[in-house]
Formats: C-alpha cells, sequence, structure tokens
C-alpha cells in the first residue's frame, strides 16, 4: 500500500481512484463514523434503543467501541476530513472528549457529532465552536414542548434550543459550527413540519432534514403516515410548503418525505414515471455517490461505508481480532459494493431509505 504523508495527499489519491473506478484503495478513508456505543439517556418512542438499555443494564455488557479502534482513528485522522460520532448518544462515553482532543491535535480535520443535544454542557459548547469543529446534527422531532415529551421521553426541549442558542452567541457566526436539526415524521408530529423549520430558522440553523418512521418495522405501523394513503397526500403537500419556506428563507432542506411516498403510492408522483420499471428507471443515468470510496462507518467488531445500505453490507465483521481499520477498508464485501455501485446494480446496494438512491428513482439522479 501506498505511504500516504498528508490529508491532501490522500484526498488527491482518493479522487483519482474514484475517478479511474478503483475498487482496491491505496488511499484511507476521508470520513469517518464511529458508533460509540448503544446507551442513551432518552427514551424516544420511535427507537429501539431502550431495549438494549435493558440488556446492557441487566447483563452488565456494553457494546462499545474498543479504545484500541479509538485509538487508531484518532492516529488516521489526520489524513481525513472530518469524524463523525454517533451512538446511542455520544456524549455521555468518554471516549467522545478522547477523540475530540485526539482530533484537534491536527487543524486539518474535523470532528462532528451527532446527539439528541440534551448532554450539551457548557463545555461542549464551548468545544463545538472551536475551529476544530465541523457539524453539529441534533436530533429534535417537534415543534413545540408537548410533542417533543410524549416522542422523545426524558428529554428537555428547552435545553436542545437554548444550547442553540448559546452556540450561535459564542461562535458569532451563522456559518461556523455548521447546524443541522432532525425531524423524523409520523402520525403525532407532522402537523409540525412547518413550524419546526421556523423554528430551526429562529434559531439559525443551517439546514434541516426530514425522513419518515421506519416502515420496515412492524410496531410502528400505526406511527407511519404512509399507511394512511390521505396523510401521504397531505404530507406531499407540506413538503411542497416546506420546499418553498427552505428557498425563500436560505435554509438546506432534505426532503426524505416526497421520495417515498412516490415509492409507496407511485401514481402519486410525476406521471411521466414509472417506479415499478426498471426500464424506465435506468434512463436516469448514474448515481452520484461517493460512500464507498471515502466514508468508513465503525462500530464494535465491525465496519460498512454507507448509512442506507442494505444488510448484506452492513457491519460487516472483524475476521480477528488483530485485524485493523486499514485492511478493513478494503474487505471483501466492501470491494464487491463499489463494483457493483461501478455497474449500476444500485438495487442491489442501496437500501430503500438512502436519500440519494430514492432521489435517483424519481429521476432526479
Amino acid at each position: 500500500m501506498k505511504k500516504i504523508r498528508s490529508q491532501q495527499e490522500n484526498i488527491e489519491l482518493n479522487r483519482a481512484e474514484q475517478k479511474i473506478g478503483k475498487t482496491v484503495l491505496e488511499s484511507l478513508p476521508v470520513n469517518y463514523a464511529v458508533i460509540l456505543g448503544k446507551k442513551c439517556d432518552l427514551n424516544c418512542i420511535m427507537c429501539g434503543q431502550h431495549k438494549i438499555q435493558r440488556r446492557i443494564f441487566s447483563r452488565n455488557w456494553e457494546q462499545k467501541v474498543p479504545n484500541e479502534i479509538v485509538n487508531e482513528i484518532i492516529d488516521l485522522s489526520k489524513y481525513a476530513k472530518d469524524v463523525l460520532i454517533s451512538g446511542g448518544e455520544p456524549l455521555i462515553y468518554p471516549q467522545a472528549l478522547q477523540i475530540y482532543q485526539g482530533v484537534s491535535k491536527d487543524h486539518h480535520c474535523t470532528l462532528s457529532i451527532m446527539t439528541n443535544g440534551n448532554s450539551l454542557d457548557e463545555n461542549w459548547i464551548k468545544r463545538i465552536c472551536s475551529k476544530h469543529f465541523g457539524h453539529l446534527i441534533i436530533s429534535v422531532d417537534a415543534a413545540t414542548e408537548r410533542t417533543y415529551s410524549y416522542i422523545r421521553r426524558n428529554g428537555i426541549f428547552s435545553k436542545v434550543l437554548e444550547s442553540t442558542k448559546k452556540i450561535r452567541k459564542i461562535s458569532k457566526s451563522n456559518s461556523h459550527p455548521q447546524i443541522s436539526w432532525w425531524f423524523v415524521v409520523m402520525k403525532h408530529n407532522y402537523n409540525e413540519i412547518i413550524p419546526f423549520i421556523e423554528l430551526a430558522i429562529k434559531h439559525k440553523v443551517n439546514s434541516v432534514a426530514l425522513s419518515l418512521i421506519n416502515y420496515q418495522r412492524p410496531r410502528f405501523y400505526l406511527e407511519n403516515p404512509l399507511y394512511d394513503r390521505s396523510k401521504a397526500r397531505e404530507l406531499l403537500a407540506i413538503a411542497k410548503k416546506a420546499d418553498k419556506l427552505a428557498l425563500r428563507e436560505g435554509i438546506g432542506l432534505l426532503d426524505r418525505i416526497s421520495p417515498s411516498v412516490f415509492i409507496k403510492y407511485p401514481d402519486l408522483g410525476p406521471k411521466e414515471l414509472n417506479l415499478t420499471d426498471k426500464k424506465s428507471i435506468s434512463k436516469f443515468g448514474k448515481i452520484h455517490c461517493d460512500f464507498f470510496w471515502t466514508t468508513l462507518k465503525v462500530e464494535r467488531g465491525s465496519v460498512w461505508a454507507c448509512p442506507w445500505v442494505k444488510k448484506k453490507y452492513r457491519n460487516i465483521p472483524f475476521e480477528h481480532k488483530k485485524q485493523n481499520l486499514q485492511s478493513m477498508w478494503n474487505t471483501e464485501l466492501l470491494q464487491e459494493a463499489r463494483k457493483k455501485m461501478l455497474m449500476g446494480e444500485y438495487d442491489s446496494v442501496c437500501g430503500s431509505y438512502c436519500p440519494i438512491y430514492l432521489k435517483w428513482k424519481m429521476g432526479h439522479g
């Protein structure tokens, strides 16, 4: 493997390998996404983590990322752009601070965090406002205290709002750090989508993401608006309003609602599209996605590249204890996934929740 000396050299080599369609890479990952563990301080209605919590505390075990992997990520971060940490709730893990301190030694790599926002204390707010920080993603799911308390149990809505305000006040910038609020759409909150975006604008949030509750899990059936055709129509109208509002106010919007509705009810989508006909899908060209070439997602004992990939390519296990992240970067399943992406076999790789895949199916690839 080629000896890489700097972040810039790694990025340039990575781009070159993507361009020629290499599947065995000499470049290292440009981005890391680390799931520190499954523990969380909330008990959200749409999340299965609380069941894992019971197993953790009843059996006294925890599937957290080993320290040797954390140390390797810190060492490799000097060749990377960004390290994203998530959970569970990442900020309740000591490794979160360890990774921040390790990554911040190199001025070129940034740390990003996906959090529920309830563990953002004064120290973390100061770190988030530093030049070493990249992107703060907060799961909010509501525009009112009442709805938030119902969905995100044990959470404090006012604390999330106050933390966002403090970050903007201390940083004295609306562009650094980048702040995103996420919203999982369900029957209990879909009528708060527009107020949610308005609240995000008020708090100087850079972007919002709207995604539907996981309809592949039977226990979420009653909370999923997709199983009610009239509500699906209503969701499309709300998504259209949301798009206009975001465009007018200059806030980024990731809409995963409309594509999901069109997949469930093709007749509600653009008339020229037939989403069940692979021949008509093929005319949309290639998907522009670089996840399998740039990103390595790490969990205890396994890796994968894309958060929305099909089950076969998720949680690829380490073959032995001494195997490191560099060797896992070119594991056979990741090579296979890269080949299929190059060949346009997206249906066998991409999961139905992938926003890039859904947009491609809509003809906007």
